[in-house]
């Protein structure tokens, strides 16, 4: 989504290539509906008008209707946060394995 320069739908291609993914699906945002949403129901703290450069990490029991439940984590900035979202993902998959088993 158009948040600071450089934001265009032309850069989606270098955004892709930072998660290769099959599961990874992604959108170019023009109206800023997806950080409004996120800002206005799982992010109000936020000080910008929208939700950006954020993570909102999601267990495998999570539901996502109006709203989405569940939130493991959150956190910005994503490069400033990585530490922490990779912490909490490791400690999502070592629950989910230790379900399994």
């Amino acid at each position: 989504m158009p948040v600071i320069r450089g934001d265009s739908k032309l850069a989606v291609p270098d955004a892709v290539a930072l998660l290769p993914d099959s599961r990874v699906i992604h959108y170019w945002d023009q109206t800023r509906i997806s950080g409004s949403f996120f800002k206005k129901n799982i992010a109000p703290d936020v000080s910008s008008s929208v939700a950006w450069d954020m993570f909102f990490l999601y267990g495998p029991e999570a539901v996502w209707e109006e709203i989405p439940e569940s939130l493991v984590d959150k956190g910005r900035t994503i490069i400033g946060s990585s530490g922490a979202l990779g912490y909490e993902f490791g400690e999502l998959m070592k629950s989910m394995n230790n379900k399994t088993k």
